[in-house]
C-alpha cells in the first residue's frame, strides 16, 4: 500500500489510449492510494521499444499492495485493465492522428511499469500468462541489477536479459 495519503503515479500514455481505455487502471492505482496523473507520452520514431503505456511508480509498494490483495479485486481488476488495455481499439484518441501516425505495431506494444528511484523498468507484453501475473506480485526486484525485466515464457520466470549477458561475459 502507498504510504499515508495519495502517493503519485504517473501513467505516460500513447494518444490512441482513451481515458474510457486507461479508467480501470486508474480505479486500480487510486484503490492502492495512488494518485494517477495522466501524460500523453511524446511520440519516440527512433526507439524500437515505443511502450503503449508507462506506469511510473515505487514498483516495490506497488507489487506488494497488489500482492496482500492477490486474492480480491484490485489484482484482478489490474490484470483485467491491462489486458483491456491491450485489446483497445483507436477511436476516441486524446490526440488527432496524422497521416503519418499509424503503427502497424501498435497491438504488439508492451506496457511498461518503471521504478522512478532505480529506472527498473518491467516489461508486460500482451501475451504474458497468467503464472506471469502471479509471480510478479512476489517477484524480488532486488536480484536485477539492469532492465529490462520480463517474463520468459520458455523457462516460465522473470528475468534480465542484460543481467544475464553481463552474468555470461568472459571474467564474469
Amino acid at each position: 500500500m502507498a504510504e499515508t495519503g495519495s502517493a503519485p503515479a504517473e501513467l505516460y500514455v500513447d494518444a490512441q489510449v482513451t481515458e474510457e481505455q486507461d479508467e480501470p487502471l486508474r480505479q486500480v492505482l487510486t484503490a492502492l492510494g495512488y494518485e494517477p496523473q495522466v501524460k500523453v507520452a511524446p511520440r519516440q520514431r527512433n526507439d524500437q521499444l515505443t511502450a503503449l503505456l508507462v506506469l511510473v511508480l515505487p514498483l516495490t509498494g506497488f507489487l506488494n499492495g497488489l500482492g496482500d490483495r492477490a486474492a480480491g479485486d484490485l489484482y484482478e481488476g489490474f490484470r483485467a485493465a491491462v489486458r483491456g488495455l491491450f485489446r483497445r481499439r483507436g477511436s476516441g484518441r486524446r490526440v488527432p492522428a496524422a497521416p503519418q501516425d499509424t503503427d502497424p505495431q501498435s497491438e504488439n506494444r508492451p506496457i511498461v511499469l518503471q521504478d522512478p528511484a532505480t529506472g527498473l523498468q518491467i516489461v508486460l507484453d500482451p501475451e504474458l500468462p497468467d503464472g506471469g501475473y502471479q509471480q510478479l506480485l512476489t517477484l524480488d526486484l532486488s536480484r536485477f541489477r539492469q532492465g529490462p525485466v520480463r517474463y520468459d515464457r520458455d523457462q516460465s520466470r522473470w528475468l534480465s536479459d542484460l543481467d544475464a549477458a553481463q552474468d555470461n561475459t568472459p571474467g564474469s
